[in-house]
């Protein structure tokens, strides 16, 4: 619907009362109309259908309620609410890496730094970006030598990914923008010659 988020939103409402709409896909459609409800500034809308849903959510999806969840609670000034979300998805042994990898963000658009930390160091172990963003925050809390290691061995995983992030977060990367090892990461590979 090309940006109209609030049609969007009850498109997916009326997708999930169709006949033929699983409970699985029930769920997913109603994972997009609260994303939706959210684009379009209807938050309290948003946050009401997660809690509504939270225990079909939390069966079938693991921990991604919580942290949507949580990200439209710190939108709404609701920090608090946000962490304790957070916070559950963190003792949560049994979380996906990917789950962890989302906590950390939103810990660290709360302002929990070493939280954020702890999301990272987890996820690294199977999600590689994570190194990415591990490496973004150390640089931002001035730790430049350890923030360059890690980008140097995420950028040996993933090379194009690496380099998009660093274009797309290029102010984030201001402090070491002149540094050689940080230019070298910035740049493409030199194409393999034809024969």
């Amino acid at each position: 619907l090309r940006g109209d988020y609030q049609e969007a939103a009850e498109a997916y409402r009326r997708a999930r009362g169709c006949q033929d709409c699983s409970a699985e896909q029930g769920d997913v459609l109603m994972f997009n109309e609260a994303r939706m409800l959210a684009k379009a500034g209807s938050r309290e809308r948003a946050l009401a259908l997660f809690e509504q849903q939270a225990t079909a959510f939390d069966a079938r999806f693991g921990q991604q309620r919580s942290i949507e969840q949580a990200a439209l609670l710190r939108e709404m000034g609701r920090r608090v609410d946000a962490e304790r979300l957070l916070d559950a998805v963190a003792r949560d042994g049994a979380a996906s890496p990917m789950a962890w990898l989302q906590a950390g963000e939103e810990f660290e658009r709360l302002g929990h730094p070493s939280k954020a930390e702890a999301m990272f160091v987890r996820a690294a172990e199977t999600v590689p970006i994570a190194d990415y963003l591990l490496a973004r925050l150390k640089l931002l809390q001035g730790d430049t030598d350890p923030s360059l290691q890690l980008l140097e061995r995420v950028a040996k995983a993933q090379p194009a990914e690496v380099r998009r992030r660093l274009r797309e977060d290029a102010d984030a990367w201001q402090a070491v923008a002149r540094e050689t090892r940080y230019q070298e990461l910035c740049s493409a590979p030199s194409a393999t010659p034809g024969r």
